[in-house]
């Protein structure tokens, strides 16, 4: 059985193991989704997300100096990684519809 991370999860008590919390299909999607970004592979989008770090939106509002305590980010990689995110949420947003006026 894996690493216990700890009961912070729903509140029914129970105690999960590490990478379990998005369940196996959102976690391999994640994954995939991360490794959009140049740089990040299978190792890389795991620790990500074993960071909070799962979204690519999440990378894009991240602070430096927390993706630099990832095992495996230099300064170099951590500032790459956050340009190509904020680069592609960006393009999301510019491409989403406009709100409705009421």
């Amino acid at each position: 059985m894996g690493a216990i991370v700890g009961c912070a999860g729903p509140m029914d008590g129970k105690c999960r193991p590490a990478g379990n919390e998005l369940g196996e299909t959102a976690m391999k999607q994640a994954m995939k989704d991360l490794q959009e970004l140049k740089g990040i592979g299978k190792v890389l989008s795991r620790r990500l997300i074993e960071a909070s770090y799962n979204t690519i939106a999440k990378v894009a509002g991240a602070e430096e100096h927390g993706l630099k305590r990832i095992p495996g980010m230099n300064p170099q990689k951590v500032r790459s990684i956050v340009t190509q995110a904020r680069e592609l949420t960006a393009e999301a947003e510019k491409s989403r519809p406009k709100a409705w006026k009421h």
